[in-house]
Protein backbone atom coordinates (compact mmCIF):
# COMPACT_ATOMS: atom_id res chain seq x y z
CA UNK A 1 0.00 0.00 0.00
CA UNK A 2 2.83 2.39 0.79
CA UNK A 3 4.29 2.00 -2.69
CA UNK A 4 0.95 2.67 -4.37
CA UNK A 5 0.27 5.70 -2.16
CA UNK A 6 3.81 7.03 -2.73
CA UNK A 7 3.35 6.67 -6.50
CA UNK A 8 0.10 8.63 -6.29
CA UNK A 9 1.72 11.42 -4.29
CA UNK A 10 4.64 11.62 -6.73
CA UNK A 11 2.20 11.89 -9.64
CA UNK A 12 0.99 15.19 -8.13
CA UNK A 13 4.11 17.40 -7.96
CA UNK A 14 1.97 20.55 -7.86
CA UNK A 15 -0.28 19.10 -5.15
CA UNK A 16 -3.65 17.47 -5.48
CA UNK A 17 -5.91 15.04 -3.72
CA UNK A 18 -5.19 11.41 -2.82
CA UNK A 19 -7.96 9.25 -1.41
CA UNK A 20 -8.08 5.68 -0.19
CA UNK A 21 -11.44 3.92 -0.11
CA UNK A 22 -12.23 0.42 1.10
CA UNK A 23 -15.38 -1.57 0.51
CA UNK A 24 -16.62 -5.14 0.72
CA UNK A 25 -17.84 -6.14 -2.77
CA UNK A 26 -19.15 -9.65 -3.40
CA UNK A 27 -17.19 -11.03 -0.43
CA UNK A 28 -13.96 -9.46 -1.71
CA UNK A 29 -12.15 -6.53 -0.18
CA UNK A 30 -11.84 -3.70 -2.67
CA UNK A 31 -9.32 -0.93 -2.09
CA UNK A 32 -9.31 2.11 -4.37
CA UNK A 33 -6.37 4.53 -4.29
CA UNK A 34 -7.19 7.65 -6.32
CA UNK A 35 -4.96 10.58 -7.18
CA UNK A 36 -5.59 13.75 -9.13
CA UNK A 37 -2.15 13.67 -10.72
CA UNK A 38 -0.83 13.72 -14.25
CA UNK A 39 -2.43 10.40 -15.26
CA UNK A 40 -1.20 7.98 -17.92
CA UNK A 41 -2.14 7.01 -21.45
CA UNK A 42 -3.27 3.48 -22.39
CA UNK A 43 0.20 2.44 -23.52
CA UNK A 44 1.70 3.44 -20.19
CA UNK A 45 -1.00 1.66 -18.21
CA UNK A 46 -0.46 -1.55 -20.20
CA UNK A 47 3.25 -1.53 -19.35
CA UNK A 48 2.79 -1.06 -15.60
CA UNK A 49 4.45 -3.84 -13.64
CA UNK A 50 7.00 -4.71 -16.32
CA UNK A 51 10.54 -4.88 -14.90
CA UNK A 52 12.36 -1.56 -15.14
CA UNK A 53 9.40 0.26 -16.71
CA UNK A 54 8.73 3.57 -15.00
CA UNK A 55 7.00 6.83 -15.78
CA UNK A 56 9.12 8.68 -13.18
CA UNK A 57 12.45 10.41 -13.76
CA UNK A 58 14.05 8.79 -10.73
CA UNK A 59 12.09 5.53 -10.60
CA UNK A 60 13.52 2.04 -10.96
CA UNK A 61 10.41 0.34 -12.29
CA UNK A 62 10.69 -2.36 -9.63
CA UNK A 63 8.38 -1.18 -6.83
CA UNK A 64 5.12 -1.67 -8.68
CA UNK A 65 6.34 -4.94 -10.16
CA UNK A 66 6.86 -6.25 -6.59
CA UNK A 67 3.43 -4.96 -5.52
CA UNK A 68 1.71 -6.65 -8.47
CA UNK A 69 3.50 -9.94 -7.76
CA UNK A 70 2.51 -9.78 -4.07
CA UNK A 71 -1.14 -9.16 -4.94
CA UNK A 72 -1.05 -12.12 -7.36
CA UNK A 73 0.51 -14.36 -4.66
CA UNK A 74 -2.39 -13.45 -2.36
CA UNK A 75 -4.86 -14.52 -5.09
CA UNK A 76 -5.82 -10.90 -5.56
CA UNK A 77 -6.18 -8.68 -8.58
CA UNK A 78 -4.92 -5.19 -9.34
CA UNK A 79 -6.26 -2.83 -11.99
CA UNK A 80 -5.32 0.68 -13.08
CA UNK A 81 -7.71 3.23 -14.54
CA UNK A 82 -6.09 6.45 -15.71
CA UNK A 83 -6.71 9.53 -17.82
CA UNK A 84 -4.05 12.01 -18.83
CA UNK A 85 -4.15 15.22 -16.78
CA UNK A 86 -6.98 13.82 -14.64
CA UNK A 87 -5.37 11.20 -12.43
CA UNK A 88 -5.22 7.51 -11.76
CA UNK A 89 -7.17 4.94 -9.78
CA UNK A 90 -5.42 1.83 -8.53
CA UNK A 91 -8.00 -0.84 -7.74
CA UNK A 92 -7.03 -3.80 -5.57
CA UNK A 93 -9.31 -6.79 -5.07
CA UNK A 94 -8.34 -9.19 -2.32
CA UNK A 95 -9.97 -12.35 -1.03
CA UNK A 96 -11.73 -11.87 2.27
CA UNK A 97 -10.24 -14.09 4.94
CA UNK A 98 -12.61 -16.64 6.43
CA UNK A 99 -13.89 -15.73 9.87
CA UNK A 100 -12.46 -17.92 12.65
CA UNK A 101 -14.86 -20.53 13.96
Amino acid sequence: MLNIIKNGIEAMPEGGKLTVQTELVRNKIQILVRDTGCGMNRSQVKRLGLPYYTTKERGTGLGLMVVMNMVKEMNGKIFFHSKLNQGTICELQLERAAAPE
